[in-house]
């Protein structure tokens, strides 16, 4: 999606997101994930309900920074996050869906549902934002995370993850140490 951030979520399970690729997502039921935003991706799916809801990148990227005061800039997010990060976002989801849905929600009713939502989805995916430090390369963190979220289930060697941020094992441990401190 151009200038459009994405949520998703599916309700039988069974979505994956960028299947041709290694570090592609297979989506749990009803658990949300962030759709790759900046590049083309593609996402196979059985038969079933998919959930989906676009924030243009705009709004998002204010929303981002409102409490800050910096320019909007581009979001990184992470595909997946921990469990223990949705629960709130999917508590408001459940809330607020139903009458994003309805007609006769406009203005500002609409306008402060969609600001609800797209804070519990700032604060769930935790995004960083492009334009970040020039000694941390950007996206980094977000990479290595989404790809050891999406591979949670087997063993993950450090050069594994270092080739799926895109980054040197050395540059991988050296960023990880800057910006988490470890």
């Amino acid at each position: 999606p151009d200038r459009q951030y994405v949520l998703a979520w599916s309700v039988e399970g069974g979505v994956v997101i960028d299947p041709d690729r290694e570090d592609g997502v297979t989506l749990r039921a009803g658990v949300p994930v962030m759709c790759p935003a900046g590049r083309p991706f593609a996402a196979t799916a059985p038969p079933g309900t998919v959930h989906l809801v676009h924030f243009d990148a705009d709004f998002l990227e204010a929303v981002a920074v409102v409490e800050d005061g910096n320019a909007p800039v581009p979001l990184a997010f992470p595909v997946s996050v921990p469990s223990s990060h949705l629960a709130p976002l999917q508590a408001v989801l459940r809330e607020v869906a139903a009458r994003l849905l309805e007609e006769t929600v406009v203005d500002g009713e609409r306008a402060a549902l969609d600001l609800r939502l797209a804070e519990a989805v700032l604060q769930a995916f935790r995004p960083e934002r492009d334009g970040g430090p020039p000694d941390v390369p950007v996206g980094t963190i977000v990479r290595a995370k989404s790809f050891m979220y999406a591979h949670f289930a087997r063993p993950l060697a450090t050069a594994d993850i270092a080739a799926a941020a895109e980054v040197s094992v050395r540059t991988l441990q050296e960023t990880f140490q800057r910006r988490e401190g470890t």
